[in-house]
């Protein structure tokens, strides 16, 4: 139906109910774009898009814009969504004049398409079915609400003037003998005339879902980002466990491990004593080592390892503000046992904007990137990484809490003997782990 209601607010001002066509645009310059589809659409008065909402609405009241006294109009719809800027909301109110149904709907402050109508009760209730069909978590609310503080150039039906009526009296005189003067070349500038009109018929100014774009690349990211835990980090201290501290005479000084993509690549350095030869270091090292010397009095031993990591759940990441309270305070706890601890402020990780196949204006296929919706919505919150590094004893490094979504970087470890007096912060075994928690 094409009803349309204009509910008086003042002398000088309307509230209009229904009739308004919504479409999202993309690109830049929306608001040009939107006086451009307004003037297509042959439409009296238009809400533009712009940085708060890709979506322009349109409408046709021609009796309207023939009132020698014009009075401000403002679109219902528009002030129901500028008042729901987050989430999928509905609202369905029955009309006073008769068996009619507004509808109205929104997604993240933005007009859905097919609503903002003046409809019977059974389109009212296919136009709700549909809503809950694709949105899941979408909620109904009351439509009578405050539009006091919501009156503004937002939410205003603006009147579509022509490039004609905007140009000054002064600038129309001059115009007119320009006119005369380049008659001889009117045949050109109909053509390209034609030519542009032609483009912008071609040009299709389609709609997308954002939110679902972001929530599909942030899926990629996450499932392709694997963590080691509290688990990775047991079995990657059961790897250092078993580095043998005498290999053929050959004493331990170092070992450690780094992250690859599929596990670790680790090592383990030994200081030769006096019994040590390179023939007994080869002898008495384990099968999967690759040995190699560094001079006379060092042997290295460097191995692989396989490592049990799991994918990223982004939609159980701790917010950055509880893990900043609830993880660092275990830390804090553990401060006296290491010489040295660093846990970076987060920074947000890099993934690259969704990209969708639109037509530009000359009607070629073109890769659109998606702009990350206004507000953040709840569900897509781009994840960040907060960066740590601990050192001290081999043993403070084993007691050291991790989160479930913890990266491991690198463990290194160094053996002196030298130490006479083992305490809180020193060893003879001495570590360093450094790697990255995820939060939102």
């Amino acid at each position: 139906m094409s009803e349309i209601i204009i509910h008086q607010l003042s002398p000088d001002s309307a509230l209009v109910f229904g009739g308004v066509d919504w479409q999202s645009l993309i690109g830049s310059q929306l608001a040009k774009q939107s006086y451009k589809l307004a003037r297509k659409r042959r439409a009296t008065h238009f809400v533009s898009a712009g940085k708060h909402s890709n979506a322009v609405g349109t409408l046709r009241l021609t009796t309207e814009a023939k009132q020698p006294l014009k009075r401000k109009l403002y679109s219902a719809g528009a002030a129901f969504a500028l008042s729901h800027s987050n989430g999928a909301v509905i609202s369905k109110t029955q009309v006073e004049e008769g068996d009619l149904w507004y509808v109205i709907a929104a997604h993240d402050g933005v007009v859905i398409a097919g609503t903002d109508i003046i409809c019977d009760a059974a389109e009212a209730e296919v136009l709700t079915r549909s809503f809950f069909q694709r949105y899941a978590n979408g909620v109904e609310v009351e439509g009578d609400f405050d539009t006091t503080s919501l009156l503004n150039d937002r939410t205003e039906l603006a009147p579509v003037k022509t490039a004609w009526q905007k140009v000054p009296v002064q600038i129309k005189v001059l115009m007119v003998a320009a006119v005369a003067l380049m008659a001889a070349d009117s045949a050109w500038t109909h053509w390209k005339s034609y030519e542009r009109q032609k483009a912008r018929q071609m040009f299709s100014a389609q709609s997308y879902d954002a939110h679902a774009e972001w929530a599909r690349v942030l899926d990629q990211w996450a499932a392709t980002t694997a963590v080691d835990g509290r688990s990775g980090k047991l079995d990657l201290l059961t790897t250092m466990e078993a580095i043998p501290p005498i290999v053929g005479h050959w004493r331990l000084i170092e070992g450690g491990c780094s992250a690859t993509s599929s596990g670790w690549t680790c090592s383990a350095r030994y200081n030769r004593t006096v019994l040590a030869t390179n023939a007994s270091f080869r002898a008495a090292a384990p099968k999967n080592w690759t040995v190699t010397w560094d001079g006379l009095n060092n042997a290295v031993g460097t191995w692989t390892v396989a490592a049990k990591r799991q994918p990223l759940d982004r939609t159980k990441l701790a917010t950055a503000a509880h893990f900043g309270v609830n993880y660092i305070s275990k830390v804090q706890v553990h401060l006296p046992s290491f010489r040295k601890v660093e846990i970076q402020s987060p920074v947000e990780v890099q993934i690259p904007a969704p990209k969708v196949l639109q037509r530009d204006m000359g009607g070629k296929e073109v890769m659109v990137e998606v702009p990350y919706p206004y507000n953040a919505p709840d569900g897509i919150e781009r994840p960040k990484s907060q960066a740590f590094f601990f050192n001290g004893p081999l043993r403070s490094i084993i007691a050291l809490p991790v989160t479930s979504y913890t990266s491991i970087k690198q463990i290194r470890f160094t053996v002196d003997e030298r130490l006479a007096v083992p305490n809180i912060r020193e060893s003879v075994l001495t570590a360093e782990l450094s790697g990255e928690s995820y939060v939102k």
